[in-house]
């Protein structure tokens, strides 16, 4: 029997723009990962994480606005607008 994995929420960091957006609740996270180390590759400072699904949106946005000074904005700019997963 497979079992089915839960819906989390994806932190993607911009620390060169002080920024941050949360992805989700989605179950992979694979597409999301591969433009991260993309962004990586090319000398970004970005880094992501994941978060579970048990805090709300906003809950998610408060913590890493409070915790880490960043902002919010609906999505980190990684380069590559056309291969969202």
């Amino acid at each position: 029997m497979i079992k089915s994995i839960e819906p989390f929420w994806f932190i993607v960091k911009d620390d060169e723009r002080r920024e941050f957006s949360v992805v989700g609740p989605i179950t992979d996270d694979s597409g999301w990962t591969e433009r991260v180390a993309r962004a990586q590759d090319a000398g970004r400072r970005v880094r992501c994480e994941t978060g579970h699904q048990r805090r709300t949106r906003d809950q998610v946005i408060d913590s890493v606005t409070k915790s880490l000074g960043l902002k919010y904005v609906d999505q980190v700019d990684l380069g590559w607008p056309d291969d969202l997963p």
